[in-house]
């Protein structure tokens, strides 16, 4: 689903500096591999260029929206990035060998009551049952990102349906945590300092097909599966998977190793 695009900008015993070492969407097009970045977040702006240039390296990019802040969002639910796959698979049917896709959700982000629509609401403060010292306010942040929490995952289930007839793999990665008064009187996330923010789950899911005709590399996600890994090192993980040589690929980056 999403993934650190370069092999080595965070690896600081690397030599030259990151936009010097290949990324991941144009080694996948040298390799035939067709390419797609769908998104729910900003087309442009301080954050969003990032996003627009890595887009800009794949075969086919769309976004829902093409304001430039993650404030302007309020009302792009993660839901409208299906109409955009739904769309990229009709047109992708049999054209190619194999594809790539990036579905780049603004998932249980802060501000989390802007993250669902409110018909989707089930938590309330009056389900918390922690945190109950910082009172009502807190209780209430905390019910709304269960509610965003819960909502995306019915996005991402959602997007899984879309391949369980394909010979195909899904993988779900955040960037970050998000604090929720888990330990301070803090809310969000932006220095990593805490395990709430820098811990964070990947989920990896593969279609019946993809367990047939890949028996080894289910195997090897399976053991995986309680490993601890940096997320950075995703390229290796994606480049193992799909046999794919490079110069820079470092087969023990992968989780797969």
């Amino acid at each position: 689903m999403c993934c650190w695009p370069y092999a080595s900008f965070y690896d600081k015993k690397s030599a030259g500096n990151w936009y010097e070492y290949g990324n991941l969407f144009d080694i996948l097009r040298q390799a035939g591999i067709h390419t797609a970045w769908l998104s729910n977040q900003e087309a442009s702006g301080f954050f969003g260029s990032i996003g627009q240039t890595l887009a800009g390296r794949c075969d086919n990019q769309a976004f829902t929206s093409h304001l430039s802040h993650t404030i302007d969002l309020a009302d792009r639910y993660d839901e409208e990035i299906l109409p955009l796959l739904d769309a990229q698979l009709s047109g992708d049917e049999g054209r190619y060998r194999s594809s790539f896709y990036v579905l780049h959700l603004m998932g249980a982000h802060e501000d989390f009551k802007r993250r669902y629509p409110a018909e989707q609401a089930v938590f309330t403060a009056d389900d918390e049952s922690e945190g109950t010292s910082f009172g009502e306010e807190v209780r209430e942040l905390r019910a709304e990102y269960d509610n965003a929490v819960r909502y995306d995952d019915a996005i991402v289930d959602a997007i899984i349906q879309r391949f369980e007839m394909q010979d195909a793999i899904v993988i779900f990665v955040s960037d970050h945590g998000e604090e929720v008064y888990d330990i301070r009187h803090l809310v969000g996330h932006g220095d990593e300092s805490s395990a709430w923010q820098h811990d964070i789950p990947m989920v990896v899911w593969m279609s019946s097909a993809f367990q047939r005709n890949h028996a080894d590399d289910a195997a090897r996600i399976r053991r995986a599966a309680e490993k601890k890994w940096q997320s950075d090192e995703m390229i290796h993980t994606l480049l193992d998977l799909l046999k794919i040589r490079v110069p820079d690929f470092s087969a023990e980056k992968s989780i797969l190793s």
